[in-house]
């Protein structure tokens, strides 16, 4: 009985262990921090305050700032209240807030549980809204209040016109306060602290590309034109173009391709449009030594005609001098399919076994006769390295075929070491008892 019961419990851990691992991946998709504009929209209060006061109790993990408000930009509070937020931040790699700081935060009560009750009742209790401090002093503070005023609720407004005929005065008002969102967003592009959360706000909203004006189209160009701005957010402009397909802005767009570091990105997006990007200078931003950089070259030889997709891959691949950009370019060959095969075929034997796996990967992934002729070729003279990969690429396979040729092979291995390998990845146990 013990026995039994033993084997329940093992079986019920494992069973256990299961469930929590299929929820990694979801827990791990949720770990980042929402965009602030995110937050101002969620939390009940947003002010500017200074910290006034920090205590910390390591002991128990907790951090409590006292802040005096100096502006409440949405909600209610008076002028003078000192807010007091328990602040739950050890162990955490998040910055603590240093007494005369100034903050703009988004904040929100404490839950209603028994550790709470005790507090006293003389002073406003809360928490920071969603465990992020939010943003600097007050540089951002007239940004996030034309962003409120925005999306804050009000009464319908009436119109003399409506364009499409029967649509209600309330839904003609929504539109409009979702154009007001919008221009509140696109001026906050530039701004140092929230600049990157307002284009990422843009990226996320469903509508943007049907209520962008024409005035709000020239502010997002004048953005990505404006050199100050850092890297990255131009780059992100360029990837929010291509994602909602913002046709009006690619005038802004061409001009970047005289820039090398945002070249690459400006050719995807107009590849994306349908204008064919030029080869040769495909080929030399795929040489660059920002990652980033050679994925968006990589995209943009999509839109090449297929001869010299292929020839142009087909050389980086077998030529490139990081091993980086040679696999990438195999990853790319890999989506032509049976077209890629002569050039997988020749990179399956590259003396580079990263490469030769790569390829044999590519391989696998292509499927059908060809590959399996290809790959079951490794085995009549190809190096060892090459057969090797060939064994995991017709294991992958899976196919009766492939396995088919795995067995003959493993019956008449062209090196002895090659049939462990084989009985490896077949999971054919060797061991004698």
């Amino acid at each position: 009985m013990s026995r039994q019961r033993s084997i329940m419990l093992r079986r019920g851990a494992l069973i256990l262990a299961a469930v929590i691992l299929s929820w990694i991946p979801r827990l791990r998709a949720s770990d980042g921090p929402p965009g602030f504009f995110a937050l101002l929209d969620e939390a009940p209060l947003v002010v500017t305050a200074t910290v006034a006061e920090r205590t910390e109790n390591p002991s128990v993990g907790v951090v409590v700032y006292q802040l005096a408000v100096r502006q409440v930009l949405k909600g209610t509070a008076a002028a003078d209240t000192q807010v007091v937020v328990e602040d739950l931040v050890f162990p955490s790699d998040r910055p603590t807030l240093a007494i005369g700081e100034q903050w703009l935060v988004a904040l929100e009560p404490l839950p209603s549980s028994s550790r709470y009750r005790s507090l006293p009742g003389d002073k406003t209790y809360l928490r920071i809204r969603a465990g992020r401090h939010g943003v600097r002093s007050a540089q951002a503070s007239a940004v996030v209040q034309r962003y409120l005023a925005a999306v804050a609720p009000g009464g319908p407004r009436s119109v003399d016109t409506i364009p499409g005929g029967r649509r209600s005065v309330g839904a003609v008002y929504i539109e409009t306060r979702h154009g007001e969102r919008i221009g509140a967003l696109i001026a906050a592009v530039p701004n140092p602290l929230v600049g990157g959360d307002a284009v990422a706000a843009l990226a996320a909203d469903q509508r943007l590309a049907r209520d962008l004006s024409e005035a709000q189209s020239r502010e997002l160009a004048s953005a990505l034109g404006n050199k100050t701005l850092p890297l990255e957010r131009r780059r992100a402009l360029l990837e929010l173009i291509q994602a909602k397909r913002l046709a009006a802005l690619l005038p802004a767009v061409r001009p970047l391709l005289a820039d090398p570091t945002l070249a690459p990105f400006a050719r995807r997006v107009l590849a994306a449009f349908g204008e064919r990007p030029d080869a040769k200078a495909l080929r030399a931003d795929v040489e660059q030594l920002d990652p980033a950089a050679r994925r968006a070259a990589l995209e943009s030889a999509r839109s090449l005609p297929a001869d010299e997709r292929l020839a142009l891959l087909a050389g980086i691949a077998q030529d490139a001098r990081d091993d980086e950009v040679r696999c990438a370019a195999i990853d790319a060959l890999a989506r032509d399919g049976r077209a890629a095969l002569p050039v997988l075929a020749t990179l399956l034997h590259d003396p580079n076994r990263r490469v030769s796996s790569k390829a044999a990967i590519a391989l696998a992934a292509a499927g059908g006769d060809d590959a399996l002729g290809v790959l079951s070729s490794a085995f009549a003279g190809g190096s060892y390295d090459a057969q090797v990969a060939a064994v995991f690429a017709l294991r992958d396979i899976g196919s009766p075929d492939a396995l088919r040729i795995l067995r003959d092979v493993r019956a008449a291995p062209p090196d002895p070491k090659l049939q462990k390998v084989i009985d490896l990845a077949l999971g054919i146990n060797t061991h004698s008892h």
